[in-house]
């Protein structure tokens, strides 16, 4: 498992006058922010690509990322980051972390007299010791997988849509084992509450993350976006969102209008159900 990474907050924080006068949205995004450089030790660089991520899926991103950008001393736009204003004041920086950590080594070597052995590496780099499958690289976009990994199954599902939409296997699986594996469970649940297979579920939900404009415009790739917001996907994969279900009446409420208007009163009557229903 990846080592768990902590933030820190001043002690006052929860009577800073800059952080009290927050919406709820803004102050759970600033602490997010702090959590996702604290994890991923990137010394208070958020990419901006990763901000929707960070916010529950029913939450839009512009409201309370112009709150944080207003108040001075919260978040500041950089180019294609936002940087968490005096991070590294009460954070560990990465470059501390990774000196502290070849200081370790360097002493369970000479305390155990030998070299420990550099980690296996896959294709892209990562070490494989959590790795669940067999990864080989050949070019052609005909990757294998084993059945062992309990996230395996969703990879697969993942590609057939990636493959639609931008021509290539999706390759970012192996820095987000975690993630899949929250993934895999959501849909087997959701598989279960609706009927239909797992594999049917993430696919749903791919739909809808590939109908996203956010996903074109950024080229942003499924995980973590599609994990945090699958529920969301899922609806508008299956046309249950409130934009499809409006196109949907308003769809409908046009053929009642035609079938009214040529005297089909049971064709009307039948609309005017499926209206209702669908109000």
């Amino acid at each position: 498992m990846p080592k768990v990474r902590y933030a820190k907050l001043k002690g006052d924080a929860w009577r800073n006058p800059k952080l009290a006068t927050l919406s709820d949205a803004a102050f759970r995004l600033y602490v997010n922010c702090v959590s996702y450089c604290a994890d991923n030790l990137t010394d208070g660089e958020v990419p901006a690509h990763i901000l929707p991520a960070l916010l529950p899926t029913a939450l839009p991103l512009d409201v309370p990322l112009a709150e944080l950008l207003d108040e001075p001393g919260l978040l500041v736009r950089e180019g294609k980051v936002y940087v968490v204003a005096k991070y590294l004041d009460h954070n560990v920086s990465r470059s501390e972390i990774e000196k502290y950590s070849e200081s370790q080594r360097k002493k369970a070597e000479k305390r155990w007299g030998k070299k420990s052995d550099p980690p296996p590496q896959d294709a892209t780099g990562n070490a494989a010791g959590n790795a669940n499958y067999n990864y080989k690289d050949t070019n052609k976009n005909n990757y294998k997988y084993t059945d062992g990994g309990s996230w395996v199954w969703v990879v697969k599902q993942i590609n057939k849509v990636h493959r639609k939409i931008f021509q290539t296997d999706w390759f970012g699986y192996a820095k987000h084992h975690g993630e899949l594996s929250d993934f895999a469970e959501w849909a087997t649940q959701q598989a279960k509450a609706d009927g239909v297979t797992r594999e049917q579920a993430v696919a749903m939900a791919c739909h809808g993350w590939a109908s996203d404009p956010y996903v074109m415009e950024n080229n942003h790739g499924p995980i973590p976006l599609l994990w945090r917001k699958a529920p969301q996907y899922y609806q508008a994969g299956t046309g249950q969102d409130a934009k499809s279900r409006k196109e949907k009446l308003e769809s409908l409420t046009r053929l009642e209008e035609k079938a009214y208007r040529e005297g089909n009163h049971d064709e009307s009557a039948r609309l005017q159900k499926a209206i209702a229903e669908l109000r």
